[in-house]
């Protein structure tokens, strides 16, 4: 609290509105002066010990407030006369009243015509929540972008038939896309958003957080789309030749990304349908219909597959009570 007030004064106010307890934390114009002397290094290390400075000039209040942006902070300074427009003009953000002089409304740049400090509290509120819904409207378009031009960018490196024509994919920008913008951006604040630290102006809208996000659901996008483009075409197979042209797409698919090395669940799902495959191939080699031995493997393979679930259940559940133990 910066006041041209009486130290007892200001000491009383700000007791009242627990800004200090006791009456060393507040300062005064003329020890402000001595300090301000011995250098600048000493200024901004006694400011620091300060919450309230009585009997100030306005060029003390706009010393104080460069004190403050040395020392890193990110400064807003209210204020309704013309003695408070050097301190205006030099916070990062200065808040005129709307009863105040015209020169301390032309300074700030922002005016409280109601003169009420709970506005403030509620434009940053407002603040915050335009930068998350900022923030979501990027992650989403850019998972959601980078995975439909990857998908088109290998099915024409491996030669495959174009998943979407021009039509369909401009739909599904406007129909998905378009209309979860609309309510992304709309979105009401979270409710701890206010109990937040105070975010680096420096810092940029693309941090490490956001870069991870996006990378992570585009991984994930990715893998479902693969999946489903070849669980359709294999749906598609109904001849013997529509057998082979799957197993060249798989050939492809598997030469382009490789096998190992940090391709796993490709190597994994490139096994899982080849051996698909040789079931269906000898399916239709058998006239379309299964043999008995094909009858006893699904059964068996579905068995076993019964039965890893189960016991990835019963060792995600012991991993669960040894961290909460």
């Amino acid at each position: 609290m910066i006041t041209g007030d009486h130290p007892l004064t200001a000491f009383s106010v700000a007791k009242e509105l627990e800004l200090c307890t006791n009456e060393t934390e507040i300062t005064t114009g003329l020890e402000l002066k001595e300090v301000y002397e011995s250098g600048l290094d000493n200024f901004d290390k006694y400011i620091k010990t300060k919450t309230v400075f009585s009997r100030v000039s306005p060029i003390q209040k706009l010393q104080i407030v460069e004190s403050y942006k040395r020392l890193g902070e990110f400064i807003a300074v209210t204020g309704d006369g013309v003695n408070d427009s050097p301190a205006l003009k030099a916070a990062n953000v200065g808040i005129a009243m709307g009863s105040g002089t015209d020169v301390a409304k032309e300074t700030g740049a922002l005016i409280i015509t109601d003169d009420k400090f709970s506005s403030i509290l509620n434009g940053v509120e407002e603040g915050r929540c335009a930068y998350d819904n900022v923030r979501k409207v990027t992650y989403m378009l850019l998972s959601c972008g980078i995975s439909e031009v990857v998908f088109y960018i290998l099915s024409i490196a491996l030669n495959y038939d174009i998943p979407l024509t021009a039509v369909q994919l401009l739909w599904l920008n406007l129909v998905t896309d378009g209309i979860q913008d609309v309510a992304l951006s709309f979105e009401s604040s979270e409710k701890d958003i206010l109990k937040r630290k105070p975010r680096d102006p420096k810092e940029s809208l693309f941090d490490r957080l956001l870069k991870n996000e996006i990378m992570l659901t585009f991984l994930r996008t990715q893998n479902l789309i693969i999946s489903s483009y070849f669980n359709t075409a294999f749906n598609k197979i109904s001849t013997l030749e529509d057998v082979e042209k799957y197993r060249r797409k798989l050939y492809n698919f598997k030469d382009y990304l490789g096998s190992t090395d940090g391709y796993t669940f490709y190597h994994d799902y490139y096994v899982e349908q080849m051996a698909k495959l040789e079931h269906k191939y000898n399916i239709l080699e058998n006239g379309g219909n299964e043999t008995a031995l094909d009858v006893k493997n699904k059964k068996e393979n579905l068995f076993i597959s019964l039965l890893k679930k189960i016991k990835d259940l019963f060792i995600k559940k012991d991993t669960n009570m040894q961290e909460s133990k």
